[in-house]
């Protein structure tokens, strides 16, 4: 029920939002974590059924929970810049609680969870690794020289507006200090026999009329 209600919402309101797709937890195991295309899904809006109204991405759980945990198992005894996952310095101990709370039962082949603990946070996990697959997105294809033009986007490389006045002046060059010591002279001795140029005053054209006498 409330997932149909999400549907309806969504088709409302497919005008203005611009990115908006419908994931659920697929039911058979082994399925990748996100196939290659959606599912179309009929949804009774008012009464009246839209076919094919919402894509739905079946999530592989399984699979992404899977892969979740190979990773964290890797990023054991691994520098900080080289683990797989990377989580913020200030997360509270419940987040990796609830993220390792499931276990995988050999004898039933799934993950399970003890009924005493929570999971949440392994959820909205797996569905952020499934949403990094998205063919819009595919984070799990990218390599360095991607992430480097995302990098360049992001955080562009701003030089500091104060850099320019902390740099000392360049030294004057040799035949520059000689030039301004000349002038300097000239000007402290106005007594030199050296006159100003007069200017030359222009003749005025000999033919008459109104533009001739303008130039």
């Amino acid at each position: 029920m409330a997932t149909t209600r999400i549907w309806r919402i969504n088709i409302a309101a497919r005008a203005s939002i611009a990115a908006c797709w419908h994931s659920k937890g697929s039911r058979f195991q082994g399925r990748p974590i996100l196939p290659s295309r959606p599912s179309p899904q009929d949804v009774n809006v008012r009464g009246q059924v839209v076919r094919a109204g919402v894509d739905l991405w079946h999530v592989g759980t399984d699979t992404a929970k899977g892969a979740i945990f190979a990773k964290l198992m890797a990023d054991a005894g691994v520098d900080d810049e080289d683990q797989r996952f990377r989580f913020p310095s200030d997360l509270p101990d419940e987040f990796y609680q609830q993220l390792t709370a499931e276990r995988y039962d050999t004898t039933k082949q799934r993950w399970v969870k003890p009924r005493h603990k929570r999971n949440e946070f392994l959820d909205t996990t797996v569905y952020a690794v499934a949403a990094a697959c998205h063919p819009e997105i595919r984070i799990d294809k990218l390599r360095d020289k991607d992430w480097e033009k995302i990098e360049t986007k992001v955080q562009p490389v701003i030089q500091d507006m104060f850099s320019q006045q902390n740099e000392p002046a360049p030294a004057p060059r040799p035949d520059t200090e000689q030039a301004a010591t000349k002038g300097d002279e000239q000007t402290d001795h106005p007594d030199n026999n050296q006159q100003p140029a007069k200017p030359k005053r222009k003749k005025r054209s000999s033919k008459g009329g109104f533009v001739g006498g303008w130039k």
